[in-house]
């Protein structure tokens, strides 16, 4: 890497960069409406439910069959 291939002042700029967008981040964050967002999404949570068939198992054998293979 030679220093007019631009990386070290690519870098330097997305450092910089940093701390302003973690701002714009959080502030992001502090708007978001976890309950509308959960409301909206209610209906293809219920559509991927309705086409996945509910398991004959809970897993728990196949959980075991596998601690039982790392113990091995």
């Amino acid at each position: 890497m030679n220093s007019s291939d631009g990386r070290a002042e690519w870098t330097a700029q997305w450092k910089a960069a940093a701390p302003r967008l973690q701002a714009i981040r959080a502030a992001e964050l502090r708007c978001v409406n976890v309950a509308a967002f959960i409301d909206s999404m209610r209906d293809a949570y219920e559509a991927v439910q309705a086409a996945t068939p509910a398991p004959n198992t809970s897993g728990l054998v196949e959980q075991q069959r596998f601690f039982a293979m790392l113990l091995r």
